[in-house]
């Protein structure tokens, strides 16, 4: 199903999700909105509704110059009758244009009712994307997240925040009492946030010992891309395939002075996996619970279920 919808989400639960994970965007009314992009026309239908033509516009935003239609361009009730598109060309497409994009505070509640209806309790873990962007727009993701966590105070499910950018974190840790995990990329990368303000701090600085004590200092994990974990290195003779290239030691010094690890996205197809996984994925899913990762986010909760639960 396309990402970021109630019915994909009911199905991830139904799949065995121990969590939801969902990205949230700011709409120009400044409701938080599960979309993995500002930019909206590769995953909804945007692109083909008559009336939204004159909104098409280019942004640059996170250093990245785009052509498209824009969330903050957006009114919620706008972004309601738009319906969702697979993002993934390699996907299953026939559930286009069906499903309505949520709120946050709907999926919350989604969450919430399958705790009263299954007697489990499952997690919600909301990423925080393009901070740095909408508050050079007038509108600030820490304080919508915290002022919607604080509506579903006596009744919450499990929530995490999570955000590749550093400031709204640390700002959000003074406002909340929900867990706090700094995401992590490419060693060469530099969260967005620091980005903009002409920073030099790159992922590969906060994965260093002293840079996860600079986290430790106001997230209780990391959610790290998995080849900071298992690096991959190309298999020569190959098209697109890829190999192992070793182990390092993230996990345990992470675990060392107390943070959390989980590691990003594991997906089910061949493409995304090694030759020694054999095209089966149940064997990365096993590879890396063996090194003592903390949790997965995954396309594919089937899968993980079966790897891991057996």
């Amino acid at each position: 199903m396309p990402e970021h919808t109630l019915e994909g989400y009911r199905l991830a639960l139904d799949l065995g999700a121990d969590a939801l994970e969902t990205d949230v965007v700011l709409t120009g009314d400044g409701e938080l909105v599960c979309r993995h992009d500002c930019e909206l026309s590769d995953t909804t239908d945007v692109a083909s509704r008559a009336e939204f033509a004159g909104r098409k516009t280019v942004k640059c935003i996170d250093g990245e110059t785009a052509e498209g239609w824009f969330i903050d361009d957006f009114t919620l009730a706008e972004v309601q009758t738009l319906r969702a598109r697979q993002r993934f060309a390699f996907r299953d497409r026939s559930f286009d244009g069906q499903f309505a994009i949520p709120t946050l505070g709907e999926l919350i509640d989604l969450v919430a009712s399958d705790d009263a209806k299954t007697g489990r309790r499952p997690g919600l873990v909301v990423e925080i994307k393009h901070a740095a962007y909408f508050d050079t727009v007038g509108k600030s993701m820490a304080d919508t997240i915290g002022d919607t966590l604080g509506r579903y105070r006596d009744t919450p499910p499990p929530i995490w925040i999570e955000c590749f950018e550093v400031d709204v974190l640390r700002r959000l840790r003074r406002k909340i009492s929900a867990p706090i995990i700094q995401l992590v990329d490419a060693p060469n990368m530099r969260p967005a946030d620091v980005a903009a303000a002409g920073g030099s701090l790159t992922f590969g600085d906060m994965i260093a010992p002293g840079g996860l004590g600079q986290i430790a200092g106001y997230a209780s994990g990391i959610g790290a891309w998995k080849e900071l974990i298992l690096p991959r290195a190309p298999v020569a003779g190959t098209v697109g395939r890829q190999k192992y290239a070793g182990c390092t030691s993230l996990i345990a010094d992470a675990h060392r002075i107390g943070l959390s690890v989980h590691a990003w996205t594991f997906r089910s197809e061949s493409y995304f996996l090694t030759v020694e996984d054999e095209d089966d994925p149940s064997k990365e899913y096993r590879r890396f619970a063996a090194l003592d990762l903390d949790g997965f986010i995954t396309d594919d909760p089937d899968a993980a279920a079966k790897a891991l639960l057996r």
